[in-house]
Order: structure tokens, then sequence, then C-alpha cells
């Protein structure tokens, strides 16, 4: 499937781990597609950013999410982007893992279980609860205990203090926010909801996505057929042909197979001005003062004001994390710096984000498949390829695929946990 935000594949790309809903992929970016819910950017290629899988009651049209519900038994892996995982005892960090019964619990650094398998599906810890699937949804503290009852129907990760919950049945099915406690403190009235991001929230309204702060006042007016998240003060949102045209801006038709919408992607601050005019097919979150777009030339990145700092030349092309990005030239990846160099040449079938040092990396195995291992911002192997798949490393400990099950390996290569 393809859509205006497709970059939002090409920059964290996922992989499907232990999926039990094959008709739904969400991402850690936080795209998502249900079969007759909305919109995907979603690509299958097995790659190393964080997924979870499961399925979003969208009631409206298309907005960028990660919400999750009820409707199908899900899996999850745990996300070094969108949430933490410092939801144990002083800090302690805790990771989702799953049992050869298919049942979800957390573990410790050490690989014991902390929170005992017995949940269809389970969440990062994100601010000291973890969202869980039993036969509805709710969360959990890190000590196991319910502190929100199972008795949603959908639900988002806590973020500044507030989650996004579906009540189905109740208002029309509708999304709004929950606090810590369990109350609801923005009355659910939204087709869809993103998490809060700073200080502003996606939401969908009936005639089409805008802002709200945390009393769940509309400070952007709904306008927008595609909006992300606020990242360093501002947000992606693409402007289709009749509101380009109506704005004055320039619009050009550009063949695609299949079809997809015709608009651009520019930038807006926080009172929904345009700070950078539409004029992207695609365009990236503000990462380390960069954003990925992409134009008729290919990938580059860009700066707040607009300017294009590093020339659109890549096939594919990644936020910059710890300084380096992972591009694509069309058969490889590599990682290049700030000023567009290439530190590390591409040479990888696929590459993911550096985090604590590391990145993983893929490269050719068996026929048709990929290996993947670890480099350092060198491009020396550090944990040399023998994963199916290979995920960033979060609070010390990857998530793997070892010989078809799943493991946790340490920075040295060393499995601390492995399914069983």
């Amino acid at each position: 499937m393809d859509c205006p935000r497709r970059l939002m594949a090409r920059l964290t790309r996922a992989v499907l781990v232990a999926v039990k809903a094959a008709t739904v992929l969400v991402l850690v970016t936080g795209c998502v597609w249900a079969a007759g819910c909305g919109w995907s950017d979603s690509e299958t290629t097995s790659t190393a950013a964080t997924t979870t899988v499961t399925t979003v009651p969208d009631t409206g049209s298309s907005t960028t999410s990660s919400l999750t519900t009820a409707s199908t038994t899900a899996s999850t892996t745990a996300s070094s982007t969108t949430s933490d995982t410092t939801g144990g005892a002083q800090g302690t960090a805790l990771y989702p893992a799953e049992n050869a019964d298919g049942a979800w619990g957390f573990i410790d650094a050490a690989g014991a279980w902390v929170v005992q398998p017995q949940y269809k599906w389970v969440a990062s810890f994100s601010e000291a609860l973890a969202a869980v699937l039993g036969n509805s949804y709710g969360f959990i503290a890190p000590d196991g205990t319910v502190a929100i009852p199972l008795e949603l129907s959908g639900v988002n990760s806590f973020s500044e203090g507030l989650a996004a919950v579906f009540l189905a049945g109740q208002a029309g099915n509708r999304w709004g926010y929950m606090d810590q406690t369990g109350a609801l403190v923005i009355e659910p009235r939204f087709n869809n909801a993103e998490p809060f991001s700073e200080g502003l929230a996606v939401v969908r309204g009936e005639a089409g996505l805008g802002y709200i702060d945390q009393t769940g006042a509309w400070v952007i007016q709904p306008r927008f057929d595609y909006a992300s998240s606020f990242s360093e003060g501002l947000a992606a949102v693409w402007l289709n042909s009749d509101q380009l045209e109506s704005a004055g801006i320039a619009r050009t038709v550009a063949l695609a197979v299949p079809p997809r919408p015709v608009g651009k992607w520019g930038y807006i601050d926080r009172s929904g001005s345009f700070v950078i005019e539409p004029q992207f097919d695609t365009a990236g979150d503000f990462k380390e003062a960069l954003a990925a777009v992409q134009v008729d030339t290919g990938w580059g990145y860009i700066d707040q004001t607009g300017a294009m700092v590093i020339e659109p030349r890549f096939k594919d092309a990644r936020p910059f994390a710890g300084g380096l990005a992972a591009v694509g030239t069309g058969l490889k990846w590599g990682y290049i710096d700030k000023t567009g160099a290439f530190v590390v040449e591409p040479r990888f079938d696929d590459a993911g984000d550096f985090s604590e040092g590391l990145a993983p990396v893929a490269v050719p195995g068996e026929p048709g498949l990929s290996k993947w291992g670890y480099i350092d911002r060198a491009g020396a192997w550090v944990i040399e390829p023998r994963f199916g798949w290979a995920q960033s490393f979060s609070s010390g400990l990857a998530l793997v695929s070892l010989d078809g099950t799943l493991a946790y390996v340490d920075p040295t290569g060393k499995v601390v946990w492995r399914q069983q």
C-alpha cells in the first residue's frame, strides 16, 4: 500500500515479530493500517526497527497512529524509539518477552521473569506503566500489579502524563485521554488520537486532523488529511492539491503506480503557521535538527529553515541518530554524517539506527535471506551477523531472532534470554 507518508516506512522500517495478526502492521514511528480501518505506510521488509503488531479502530480517516485495540490478539517487542524500558525497582529496565506458548510478560536485564508471562500482548513500559492485553486492554505497574483495569477497547502508551484510550460502544466509539489514575481527563470525542508530544497531540475531528493541548482544547484547528506529531518544534503536515491551489502554492501531478493522493508535505509551528511551505513528496520528523525529505531527485535532508543541507541523492533515508543517518543508494546501505559524507560506506543490505554505540545491519545470508549483526560507528563488526533480524539496543539489550526464536543479546553478543 502506498500513501503520501511513505517515508515513515522508509525511515524506520519494521520487522514482524511473532505475527499473530497478519492484516496489520504498526511501526514504531506510528504509521498503521488495518483492513478497513485507514491507511498505512508499512513495508514488511525485515529490518532493525522495533515493531508492534496489532489492530486499530480508526473510526475516521488517516492519521499516523500507534494505537492498539483488543480486536485481534497481537505481539510486540521492546521499543527503543517510542518508549523506555525502565519500569522496575529503582529504574531497573524491564523488557517485553514472549514464552513458547505465546504468553507475554517482562524480564529483567539478567533474563529473569519479573512479570510472569500471562498476557496476549504487552507494550514497553512508558512513564512507569505498560499497556497489556488480556480479554481487554489495561495498564500494569512494574511489579505486575494492575494499575488501570483491563476494561478498555483500545489504548496507547502513556506520553507526557496521558494515554489515548478507545471506548467501544461509548460516545459513539471515540478516542479520549486518560491520566495515570485511570480518570478520563479528555472526554472521548475523536475519531483517532495520537500520543502527546511537546504538549500537543494529533487527533482527528470531523473536519480532519488537528492538534489539541492537554485540556482537550483545539490549538491548531483540524484541516489536514495527514499529520505527524511535533518534533523539535515543528510538525510535518500534508496538503492535498485543492488546498495547495487555495493557498496559492503551485501543484504538480506525478504519475504513481499504484496511484496515490496528489499533494505536498510541509512543516508547521505550534501556531499552525507554515514555517516550511509544502513542497515535498514525503517528509520525516526533525531529529537532531535535520529532517529527511523526498523530492523528484531522491532523498535528502533539510534544516529547520527548509534549506536543503544534504542534497537529495539517496534512494532511501532514515533519521539522524547519534550524529549518523542510514541511507540507501538503491543497492546498498551505509551511514552519513551531517555534512552528507559517508562515514560507513554503503555495503549492507539494510541498516538500522545507531543506539548505544551500535547499529544493526544486514548482509547476505542463505539464498533470499539476510543475516543481521552489529557494527560500531567506524563500520567494524562488534557482533558478527548471525540473526534472522535484529533491533537497535535499548537499555543495554537488543531483541533479535535467533534460529527462529526471540532472544535478547547484550553489546558483546552474549544471549541473556531466549524464548522457551
